[in-house]
C-alpha cells in the first residue's frame, strides 16, 4: 500500500487554516491520486470546494465520499454536505434525492438534514411534505431559525396563516434582528385583521430597516411582504434592494442589453408575486405575451413579458 503523502498532507491542511481553499484542493486532489478510495479526504476535498464556491465539484467529491466511507457517521457528515452543495445549485430534487439514499434509509437523518429536506419540497411547490421534515428538525433543534422560516414558508402557502404568523413571531422572539421574520409576521396579523398593536409594530420594523442600512448591516426585507405595509416608498426600495442582493447570489450577471430594431418585440423580465391575479384592460392579452415560471422562492414568481408592437 502506497503512504500517504504526508508533506502534500501538511501543505494542504496549512492552507486550509489560511482559507487558501483553492490552492489546498489542488493538493489534496494529488493526494487522491494515490489514495483514490480515502473518504475523509474526499470529504475534507468537498468542504474546500465548497466553500471557495465551487458548488458542483464540491458535490460530487462529495458524493465519492459517501461512496467509500468507511463508518455509518462519516457517510453521514458527506450526505449533509452533498446536500448543501445540492442546495446551492438550486437543485432540490437532487437534496432529496441525496436525503433518501439507499445506504443510509435505516438511519435517523440529522436535523440539518431534514431542514434541507424540508426546504427541497418548499423549493419543489409541495409545502404539504415540507412540514413533516421540519417538525421533526425543530423536535432535534428548536432554535433553528431557517426550520422555523421554512415552516412558516409551507404553512402560508397551505393557507395556514395563523400557524405561520407564530414560527415567524417565534424567529422575531429567537432573533430580533431578523426584519424579514418580523415583516411577515405583520403582513400576517394584517391579513388575518390583527390589528392591535399594528401601527407600533410597523413602525419599530420600519426604524430598525434605517437603522440596520444606517449602520451597513446586511439584513433582508422581502418586498412582496413589505410593499403591502403602509410605509414610505424609500423603504420599499431598500427592501427590493435587500432581496434582490439574495435571489441573485451566485447567479451569473445580465448580458449587455442588445440595440433592437423599431419591429421588434420588448421582453420584460421582473419579479411578481401576483402579477396575473391583477386586473388587466381588456386590450391586454392582445398586446402582452405572458410566460409565468415558478421560481425558488415559495413566494415569488418570475413573469417574463413580451410586449407585441
Amino acid at each position: 500500500m502506497t503512504p500517504l503523502p504526508t508533506k502534500l498532507l501538511q501543505r494542504a491542511q496549512a492552507l486550509l487554516q489560511q482559507r487558501q481553499w483553492f490552492e489546498a484542493s489542488k493538493l489534496l486532489r494529488q493526494v487522491l491520486a494515490r489514495q483514490p478510495t480515502d473518504a475523509g479526504l474526499w470529504l475534507t476535498l468537498a468542504r474546500a470546494q465548497r466553500a471557495s464556491g465551487q458548488a458542483q465539484t464540491a458535490l460530487q467529491a462529495a458524493e465519492q465520499a459517501m461512496r467509500y466511507a468507511p463508518t455509518v457517521e462519516l457517510a453521514q457528515q458527506a450526505q449533509l454536505l452533498a446536500a448543501q452543495a445540492a442546495l446551492d445549485l438550486n437543485d432540490p430534487a437532487r437534496i432529496l434525492e441525496l436525503a433518501n439514499a439507499p445506504a443510509l434509509a435505516d438511519q435517523a437523518p440529522s436535523a440539518d438534514l431534514l431542514k434541507l429536506m424540508g426546504i427541497a419540497a418548499n423549493h419543489l411547490g409541495r409545502p404539504k411534505d415540507a412540514v413533516e421534515p421540519l417538525m421533526r428538525a425543530l423536535s432535534l433543534q428548536m432554535d433553528d431559525k431557517d426550520a422555523y422560516l421554512e415552516l412558516g414558508f409551507a404553512l402560508n402557502a397551505l393557507q395556514l396563516y395563523a400557524e405561520a404568523a407564530e414560527c415567524f413571531r417565534t424567529v422575531s422572539i429567537l432573533h430580533p434582528e431578523h426584519l424579514g421574520a418580523q415583516a411577515y409576521m405583520i403582513h400576517l396579523e394584517q391579513r388575518a385583521c390583527h390589528w392591535a398593536g399594528h401601527d407600533e409594530r410597523c413602525r419599530e420594523l420600519f426604524a430598525a430597516q434605517q437603522a440596520a442600512s444606517n449602520a451597513g448591516l446586511k439584513h433582508y426585507s422581502p418586498p412582496f411582504v413589505l410593499v403591502a405595509l403602509p410605509h414610505h416608498p424609500a423603504q420599499m426600495l431598500e427592501a427590493a434592494r435587500g432581496a434582490s442582493e439574495v435571489i441573485c447570489r451566485r447567479r451569473l450577471p445580465m448580458p449587455a442589453a442588445k440595440r433592437r430594431s423599431d419591429a421588434a418585440r420588448l421582453h420584460i423580465a421582473y419579479l411578481s408575486n401576483d402579477f396575473l391575479s391583477m386586473p388587466r384592460p381588456p386590450w391586454s392579452p392582445r398586446c402582452w405575451s405572458i410566460t409565468t415560471v415558478r421560481t425558488s422562492r415559495s413566494a415569488c414568481f418570475r413573469t417574463a413579458v413580451t410586449m407585441v408592437r
